[in-house]
């Protein structure tokens, strides 16, 4: 079923790309059911040598986290022996017996006459338990006080599953002030991932029905397709959040920054993973399921052929039917962002005027552009409009993805969203040092009154309304700029203790461990939905509570998913490189 059925045809297999399965998934499950052919199975496919290799690496993670957890476990089983030979042997003495007065009980409690004196077999069997343990603790004890063994294990407990469970489900935050940001980025990536499913799901309705063509139609639905507006979310806490970081660190040690460590912390906290993913997603996903539409291909043709593209972070200056895994985009897009940001951060601490000036000439140049854009190429305004072209979504769909490769993925656009946050993090860390810590109440009445002005015209300007070619270039230009100024007030109200009851719900403590997951969550949501409607043997009519039933299936899958790549992978590399900055700065204060 690789060959194109109904629309544009390619040289490659249609489902190795996202346009390609939104264009052809439809007709390629119409053909199927035309010609019969649904329940025939492909042959089993043999594991390329990509695919064995990827095995091998995810293998070699497996079993770190087998003996890291086993290293803790042991680690564990003597402490805890420590404690129960110090209450029972001692008789009642203090549990801080010092080291002596401790062998010296724990000796004369295995002599012959201890044990002789004993008649309950109960207790011998005890005791015999008793001696085996205390065997292996001075065994490993002995072990432990070898250095290269102290060094190894180092290494080998940032593997360990029962450590970084703790600290994947702790609701403990390290800032405080900032756990509102928790609850934002949460519902964000909640956010995204149904506007994606909402894409899919569409493609595999026999008909456009009345019933669907009415939800479409309903004003609530313009938040859920207007989903691309959580990029922006992202964009604003990104450069909120580097830009926090980096006037406090400056400010910590007097504007000595290490450019290398600025750089290359950034590259590593993203890197690993990513390849990790990407690799697994290349070669391994069209192992993972069947169905007479599922891909035939077995490493991924495009990720063969383009994978460069995607490791030197440029994947978002490519088209998209180029591009392997689609979603990485904003990847790209962000640390392309974060390259040039010390420009306007140093800017900020040392002439701010200028930085000003700089940030909203950058911020009225991003906005023309893409005023020009959408004016010289008529470019539609992402897909809010899905409901007025239900009935040629192909054509629409086709139309999204110039309006995708111009505008959506590019940093020129992207900035905007991003020099906010900018401005947010830099407003909110010389609050620190203002007298003023609240705002009056006329200031926030009109904060908020602007955020949900702003919201409602991001939102619903061209709602349910036949716009012309200016309408759409004006919307287009300042669509993302509006939407992240409101966003922005509602992280300045929360972290500056004003947001109330906002304030209270977006900094639930259950968002936290929600919160840790999201960079994997990214990834595997799209790869979750690809699979998912990839296995999809017929088309289906609609059913609101179906597809509700629909988004909470893939959406609990991929956070299930995300959390067990997260605890084998992102998590160990994480403590590795953690470990590894602690030791570069152990080394700088010897030197």
């Amino acid at each position: 079923m690789d060959d194109c059925p109904n629309y544009s045809c390619y040289n490659f297999a249609w489902q190795a790309t996202l346009e390609g399965i939104l264009s052809n998934l439809k007709g390629a499950l119409q053909n199927v059911s035309n010609t019969n052919e649904l329940g025939q199975e492909p042959a089993p496919k043999k594991l390329t040598t990509e695919a064995i290799f990827m095995l091998n690496v995810i293998f070699i993670f497996v079993i770190l986290a087998v003996i890291g957890s086993s290293v803790s476990a042991i680690e564990l089983f003597c402490k805890e022996f420590r404690k129960e030979i110090a209450t029972l042997l001692l008789n009642g003495k203090e549990k801080n017996t010092n080291e002596a007065e401790y062998a010296v009980a724990k000796k004369k409690s295995f002599e012959p006459s201890f044990c002789a004196s004993i008649k309950s077999k109960d207790v011998n069997i005890y005791n015999i338990k008793q001696l085996v343990r205390d065997g292996l603790h001075l065994a490993f004890k002995l072990i432990s006080k070898n250095g290269v063994w102290r060094n190894c294990k180092k290494y080998l407990e940032c593997f360990s599953i029962q450590s970084n469970l703790r600290k994947m489900l702790s609701t403990i935050s390290g800032e405080e002030q900032f756990n509102a940001l928790h609850g934002i980025k949460t519902l964000a990536l909640i956010w995204v991932s149904i506007s994606h499913i909402c894409m899919f799901y569409a493609t595999i309705l026999k008909t456009v029905s009345e019933e669907f063509q009415n939800v479409l139609e309903m004003p609530i639905m313009q938040l859920i397709f207007n989903g691309i507006f959580a990029n922006d979310v992202f964009f604003v806490l990104s450069g909120f959040l580097n830009a926090y970081m980096f006037f406090d660190y400056y400010e910590k040690r007097n504007g000595n920054i290490p450019w290398f460590l600025f750089y290359i912390s950034r590259f590593l906290r993203f890197t690993p993973l990513y390849i990790i993913v990407l690799g697994s997603y290349a070669t391994l996903f069209s192992y993972t399921g069947s169905g007479s539409v599922w891909p035939t291909y077995n490493t991924n043709p495009i990720c063969r052929e383009n994978w460069i593209w995607n490791v030197l972070y440029l994947n978002n200056f490519s088209l998209h039917k180029n591009l392997c895994m689609l979603t990485t985009w904003y990847i790209a897009c962000d640390l392309q962002l974060y390259i040039v940001s010390p420009l306007f951060l140093l800017l900020l601490i040392r002439r701010p005027r200028t930085a000003f000036a700089l940030i909203i000439t950058c911020i009225c140049g991003s906005c023309f552009t893409s005023f020009m854009l959408t004016k010289h190429f008529k470019l539609i305004d992402g897909i809010s409009k899905l409901a007025s072209h239900s009935h040629a979504m192909a054509s629409f769909y086709g139309r999204f993805w110039v309006y995708f490769d111009m505008i959506y993925v590019k940093p020129y656009i992207r900035i905007g969203s991003y020099l906010v946050g900018i401005v947010l993090g830099y407003l909110v860390f010389q609050r620190k040092f203002s007298e003023c810590k609240r705002n009056n109440l006329v200031t926030l009445s009109i904060g908020w009154l602007a955020t949900i002005l702003f919201s409602c015209i991001a939102f619903f300007a061209l709602y349910n309304r036949d716009e012309s070619d200016w309408e759409r270039a004006i919307f287009n230009g300042v669509k993302d700029l509006l939407f992240s100024f409101s966003i922005s007030w509602v992280i300045f109200v929360c972290v500056t203790g004003q947001g109330g009851i906002i304030n209270w719900l977006l900094s639930l403590k259950i968002f936290v461990p929600f919160s840790r997951l999201s960079y994997c969550f990214y990834f595997i949501h799209m790869i979750a939905i690809e699979k998912y409607f990839l296995s999809v043997e017929q088309l289906t009519e609609f059913s609101l509570v179906s597809a509700v039933l629909l988004h909470f299936y893939i959406i609990l899958g991929s956070w299930i998913v995300s959390f067990v790549v997260s605890l084998i992978f992102e998590r160990p590399l994480l403590n590795l490189l953690g470990l590894f900055f602690k030791n570069t700065k152990q080394e700088k204060k010897t030197q």
